[in-house]
C-alpha cells in the first residue's frame, strides 16, 4: 500500500497489456474512507470549539458545543483502533478454530448439492408433467420426454407427474436453493468488504451534527458480527439438527419401551416373581420390536424424522441464525450509537 500527503492510500496492481507492456493500476483501499473521516472529525472538533465561542447566550446552540467535541474524539479514536478491531475479529476467528475459506468451501459444496436436488426433482417434475399431459414439450423437459416416451420409466414419471407427487419437495428445495444462495452471496459479500463497511461507517459517524451516526454504528455492527458469525453457521445448524434428530430416536426408544412395558402389565399376573417378569419383559419387548421394524414402521418413522432433519438443517436452523445475528447487530449498533459522544472527557481541560 502506498500513501502519499493529500493522495488516498492505494495498491499499486501491475500486469501485462495485450501488446506486451507492463501497466500499474491504482486500487483505493478502505483506509481512503479514514482519511475523509479524519478531515470530517476536525471539521467538527472546530464546529464545536466555535460554538463554544459565540457570543450568543443561545442554550441550544452552546448545547451542540460539547456533543460536537466528543464526537470528534469518538470519531478519532475509532480511527486509531480500525486496525485493531479487525484484528481482534480475526483473533475470535482463531480461537474458534474457525477460517473463512474453509467455510466458503463447506458453502459451495453445500449449495452445489442443494442446486442439484432442487434441478434433479424440478426436472423430474416437469417430464412427469409432459408425459402425463401427452403434449410436446419445450426446453430440456420437452425434449427428455421425447427421448423417454413409449419406455417403461415413462410411465413410472407419468405417474408421477400426473399425482404430484414430488411438487412438495421440489418447493421445499426452491425454498432451500434461494436460502443457500442468499446466504453464500451475503458470506462472499462480508468477507471482501468487511473493512471497507467498517471505515465507511467511522466516516458516517464523522459527519456533524451526528447527521449519519445511526448509518455508519449499523455498517460497524453488521461488518463486525456477520464477519464473525456467519462462519459458526454450519455449527450451529449442525447442533441444532442434531438435537432434533436425537429427540426423535428417544420418542420412538420410548414408544417401544412403553408399549412392551403395557404387554408386560397385562401378561404378567399380579405379584408375579421377578424372574418371570424379567422373562415376560425380554419377550414383550423382542415382540414389539419385531413388529415395529417388521413392518416397516421403523424405517418410515426413520425417513420422517431424515426430512425434517434435513429441513431443519438447511432451512430454519438457517433462518433462526440469520436473525440471531441481526438482532446481535441491532444491540452492537445501538451500543456503537449511544456512546457516539459518550467520551469521557472534561472539556474544560480541554478549551
Amino acid at each position: 500500500m502506498i500513501v502519499k500527503a493529500g493522495i488516498p492510500p492505494t495498491y499499486i496492481h501491475h500486469y501485462i497489456n495485450q501488446t506486451g507492456v507492463v501497466q500499474q493500476v491504482s486500487i483505493p483501499q478502505p483506509e481512503v474512507f479514514l482519511i475523509y473521516a479524519f478531515y470530517l472529525a476536525g471539521l467538527t472538533y472546530f464546529l464545536g470549539v466555535i460554538f463554544y465561542a459565540l457570543p450568543i447566550p443561545v442554550e441550544g446552540v452552546k448545547q451542540w458545543a460539547p456533543k460536537l467535541i466528543k464526537d470528534a474524539i469518538y470519531v478519532l479514536v475509532w480511527i486509531s483502533i480500525y486496525q485493531y478491531v479487525i484484528y481482534l475479529a480475526q483473533y475470535i476467528l482463531w480461537l474458534l478454530h474457525i477460517s473463512w475459506p474453509g467455510y466458503i468451501e463447506t458453502l459451495t459444496l453445500e449449495l452445489a448439492a442443494v442446486s442439484a436436488i432442487y434441478f434433479g426433482l424440478s426436472t423430474i417434475q416437469g417430464v412427469g408433467t409432459t408425459l402425463a399431459s401427452g403434449k410436446a414439450g419445450s426446453g430440456i423437459t420437452g425434449a427428455i420426454a421425447s427421448k423417454l416416451g413409449g419406455t417403461s420409466i415413462a410411465g413410472v414419471l407419468s405417474a408421477i407427474g400426473s399425482s404430484g407427487v414430488l411438487k412438495p419437495f421440489v418447493e421445499t428445495a426452491d425454498v432451500t436453493f434461494m436460502i443457500y444462495l442468499s446466504i453464500y452471496l451475503l458470506s462472499t459479500f462480508i468477507y471482501y468488504a468487511m473493512p471497507w463497511m467498517i471505515t465507511f461507517g467511522i466516516l458516517m459517524m464523522s459527519l456533524p451534527f451526528r447527521l449519519g451516526r445511526g448509518v455508519g454504528a449499523t455498517f460497524i455492527s453488521i461488518a463486525l458480527v456477520f464477519y464473525v458469525g456467519l462462519p459458526l453457521m454450519p455449527t450451529f445448524a449442525g447442533d441444532m439438527a442434531g438435537a432434533f434428530f436425537a429427540g426423535a430416536q428417544s420418542g420412538l426408544n420410548s414408544l417401544i419401551s412403553n408399549t412392551s412395558s403395557t404387554l408386560s402389565s397385562i401378561i404378567l399376573p399380579p405379584g408375579a416373581p421377578s424372574i418371570l417378569q424379567s422373562i415376560v419383559n425380554g419377550f414383550t419387548s423382542f415382540l414389539v420390536n419385531v413388529a415395529v421394524w417388521g413392518s416397516g414402521f421403523g424405517e418410515i418413522y426413520y425417513i420422517y424424522f431424515a426430512i425434517e432433519w434435513m429441513i431443519v438443517y438447511f432451512i430454519i436452523a438457517r433462518v433462526v441464525y440469520a436473525f440471531i445475528l441481526i438482532g446481535i447487530a441491532g444491540k452492537l449498533a445501538g451500543v456503537i450509537a449511544e456512546n457516539a459522544g459518550g467520551v469521557p472527557i472534561r472539556l474544560e481541560r480541554i478549551i
